[in-house]
């Protein structure tokens, strides 16, 4: 490809991918005018606003994709417990899906659609400066790790939306430990993750309180020696944590609410500079 093709190729994704982000955040402000009843006379011209983009996005998102798919890669995650990975997955249908307003899932597609393009646009300008004769091959990837007080769908979407998010979750439990005790299992995963994630549920009632399980408690204390500034609390609907930890920043969430947790999990791991 001749360079002036190139660069031209580079701007035209780099606005597609600038106006995949506006279309987040319209989709996203869209979700806060219907679930909080804010702006309700605006509603529906926003939904106009919102429908015109997705309907140029998803004719350049045609015109696009085959560069994406050659110089940006495939998305491809495995569900968690499961024995097969879903490859060749497109998040561009998700993303630009017609469910209004948005579900996390949603948004999540969003910010893979976004990942392949910045990827497509690096190997783009790495092959325009002859670094790089083909895409680049795929980034190591990140652990996350759960501290949790016991099996919940709150806990399976989460490792579900990582895996989505190309970041591996890290339950200790439901990894190998290859003879070693608990508290040692716990240890050698810590060592392998790059982050932490509290999933507060309310297991324990103290003082007429539900709070975390203590096993969650001490978890926090290890990410704390571990992961300093890189740890992500998300506490559920009713529960609080005790009086150490009771200052941290936290979002709230529910087995069937999870969108809040989910854009703090995006917007922490982005600031980790994992995703």
């Amino acid at each position: 490809m001749e360079s002036d093709d190139q660069s031209k190729l580079i701007e035209r994704l780099e606005r597609f991918r600038r106006d995949l982000g506006a279309y987040g955040k319209l989709i996203t402000s869209l979700r806060l005018v219907t679930e909080w009843g804010l702006h309700l006379a605006s509603a529906g011209q926003r939904r106009e606003e919102v429908e015109s983009l997705r309907q140029r996005l998803i004719r350049e998102a045609s015109a696009l994709k085959p560069i994406v798919d050659r110089y940006g890669g495939v998305c491809a995650f495995q569900p968690p417990l499961a024995n097969y990975i879903i490859r060749n997955y497109d998040p561009f249908s998700g993303g630009l899906g017609t469910t209004l307003p948005p579900s996390g899932s949603v948004l999540i597609d969003l910010e893979k659609a976004m990942d392949l393009v910045d990827r497509a646009i690096g190997a783009l300008e790495a092959e325009k400066g002859g670094l790089a004769s083909h895409a680049p091959g795929p980034r190591p990837t990140k652990q996350a790790f759960i501290a949790h007080g016991g099996q919940s769908e709150a806990l399976n979407k989460l490792c579900e939306f990582l895996d989505v998010l190309g970041v591996k979750p890290v339950v200790a439990e439901r990894m190998p430990s290859e003879g070693r005790s608990v508290n040692e299992n716990v240890e050698h995963w810590l060592a392998q993750c790059d982050c932490g994630v509290v999933l507060a549920t309310g297991d324990d009632l103290v003082n007429g309180c539900l709070q975390p399980r203590g096993n969650v408690n001490i978890e926090i204390g290890r990410f704390q020696e571990r992961f300093a500034g890189r740890i992500i609390f998300l506490l559920e609907e009713g529960t609080a944590f005790p009086s150490n930890v009771s200052e941290k920043v936290w979002a709230r969430f529910s087995d069937d609410r999870m969108d809040e947790a989910f854009l703090k999990v995006v917007r922490e791991l982005k600031a980790f500079d994992i995703i």
